[in-house]
């Protein structure tokens, strides 16, 4: 589904015809367009698509060492990232206190982490040089669509369609029954509600397709960063990280 025919499909559930919308006085092509770009956005937002993932790469400059962090890129939701390769080597995250704890206490520690701050990532310094790989993947912010033949996200390059890109018109009529124009919450939170209801069941399919193809992580010993009494080698130190 492009964004053309989303708004033919939005414009049909207005009682519209499409090619004589500049016939009508109470709805206008912006209007649908606002609506349909809110409906996209209340799904992308909703859940980690796919379609929603960002990637960050890049080398690592003198400038960004001396300052000690990474800058999230624009288009990237602050908070999201969740994998990071330093090199070939993956950091782990943790809370930013916790990283400032470790670094204040281990200044010179080889331990593979990471953390954010604001619009900051931090890797372990002692890790980082010049010239050195970064890749990251986050979550992408939305941005608004404005071609008439861009596909809405559920689309795919054969044209097959999906009850998705339904819901994002149905979320679309809603938001129009709610406006100013229409002025009827009650039959937009209905209306609303029930298409959330489909979104989430395509996402529950989707993340249960994603949980099988999850790589089951061995053990490993985890040391205690905090306890200068640590025995790393201890049963109770060891355990696993669901990254």
């Amino acid at each position: 589904m492009t964004f053309l025919e989303a708004k033919k499909a939005l414009a049909n559930e207005l009682n519209i015809e499409y090619s004589k919308l500049n016939q009508n006085d109470r709805f206008s092509e912006k209007d649908l367009e606002a609506w349909i770009n809110q409906g996209v956005k209340m799904i992308w937002d909703r859940h980690s698509w796919d379609f929603t993932e960002g990637q960050l790469e890049g080398t690592l400059s003198s400038a960004e060492i001396s300052k000690g962090y990474l800058m999230y890129p624009d288009e990237m939701i602050v908070g999201s990232m969740q994998l990071l390769f330093l090199g070939d080597d993956e950091m782990d995250k943790i809370d930013f206190h916790d990283f400032r704890r470790i670094m204040k206490k281990e200044p010179k520690n080889q331990h593979e982490i990471f953390a954010e701050f604001k619009r900051n990532i931090y890797i372990n310094p002692n890790l980082m040089k010049v010239g050195k790989d970064v890749e990251g993947y986050g979550k992408l912010g939305y941005e608004t669509i404005t071609d008439d033949t861009a596909d809405v996200p559920f689309s795919t390059s054969s044209g097959i369609d999906s009850s998705g890109n339904d819901a994002i018109v149905s979320i679309a009529y809603a938001e129009a029954l709610n406006s100013d124009k229409l002025r009827e919450p009650e039959k937009a939170n209905n209306e609303k509600q029930q298409a959330i209801g489909i979104v989430d069941r395509i996402w529950s399919n989707y993340a249960d397709n994603r949980a099988s193809e999850t790589v089951v992580r061995p053990q490993f010993i985890v040391p205690d960063y905090f306890d200068d009494n640590t025995t790393p080698n201890s049963p109770q130190y060891r355990g696993k990280f669901d990254i």
